[in-house]
């Protein structure tokens, strides 16, 4: 007989912040660039009949020696039932006998491992003075983008963009209870105008974000895109653009950059670098105060699984979760 833990989202959020994530996806990153993780392909399709995305991204953390899956996605339908669009499962397997050691909601690791990601690139690619911050996208990855760039950014106004406008209300009430400076506006240019940082958290398939609309100086992290066809920059932007990617075959091919590249916009040698090399010193980030910088986020299993580790072992060493015996 074997025994399989079971964690919650209500007791994953008591074992992990977000500064600790931050800490946790930046070394995971540094870690990729050194060649310590293997990275399985994606599955992820549509099903058509139930407005869905289904994906599975699943690797092997060879540091800490963790084998593991998340399997989710998005689904339209969940949104019309007042629940979040996304929904994932995380699991983790014993390397030396496929056993599997835990199942937990994959949900609350996504929303803070994807933040993370975010800040890491602020962190490395935007300019050191920047404070100025338009997000475009209030749903949960767009407060937990903002939660995450609080982290490593002295914010000074942040302005927000959602096609619900009720969205963005609810989006600036609640972040200005955390003691920022949000105003809602009615387009989502006002919310680019005189950003330092952009930030794009959209489930959108057409550009929303215009090229001229950026300045020198800006960085942007497009976050939205993971699935073939989803875009919010107008792809001309990569042109001036210093484009930096989490993982660069997934970002050619379902991230931002499959837009510019499948147009002949861009190729794949005019990615600059991937962000682990730019964390692990391989390659300088930001070098000048006038270049615009791009952050195209898929999100990659090394993300996932070195958060669920340390969520794991947080709770054997605290005793907590539901034990299943099998």
């Amino acid at each position: 007989m074997s025994e399989v833990l079971f964690l919650s989202r209500v007791v994953i959020e008591k074992l992990i912040d977000y500064g600790e994530a931050i800490n946790i996806v930046e070394r995971a990153f540094a870690e990729d660039a050194e060649g310590k993780h293997f990275i399985y392909p994606v599955i992820r399709e549509e099903i058509h009949e139930t407005e869905g995305v289904f994906g599975i991204k699943s690797g092997y953390i060879q540091s800490t020696a963790t084998l593991g899956l998340k399997a989710g996605g998005y689904w339209n339908r969940r949104i019309a039932r007042g629940l979040p669009g996304h929904q994932s499962t995380i699991l983790l397997f014993d390397p030396d006998s496929g056993s599997p050691l835990c199942v937990m909601d994959g949900n609350y690791i996504t929303e803070v491992r994807t933040a993370a990601a975010g800040a890491v690139a602020v962190k490395h690619l935007a300019r050191k003075d920047a404070d100025e911050v338009g997000v475009i996208g209030t749903g949960i990855q767009g407060r937990a983008q903002l939660i995450g760039l609080s982290k490593v950014v002295s914010i000074r106004r942040v302005r927000c963009f959602d096609i619900r406008k009720d969205s963005r209300l609810r989006y600036a009430d609640d972040m200005k209870r955390m003691g920022l400076d949000v105003t809602p506006v009615d387009e989502a240019k006002s919310a680019v105008d005189d950003a330092d940082v952009v930030i794009t958290a959209t489930p959108s398939t057409e550009a929303i974000v215009m090229d001229d609309w950026i300045k020198p100086g800006v960085h942007i992290n497009a976050m939205g895109a993971d699935t073939r066809g989803k875009q919010e920059l107008e792809e001309t932007i990569f042109k001036r653009a210093k484009i930096v990617v989490d993982n660069l075959k997934q970002c050619l091919s379902i991230g931002e950059c499959q837009h510019a590249f499948s147009m002949g916009i861009i190729k794949e040698e005019d990615v600059y670098a991937t962000l682990g090399e730019i964390v692990s010193g391989r390659k300088p980030g930001r070098t000048n105060e006038l270049e615009i910088t791009l952050f195209d986020s898929t999100g990659v299993t090394f993300q996932d699984l070195s958060t669920a580790e340390y969520v794991f072992r947080r709770a054997v060493e605290k005793g907590v979760g539901s034990v299943i015996k099998t």
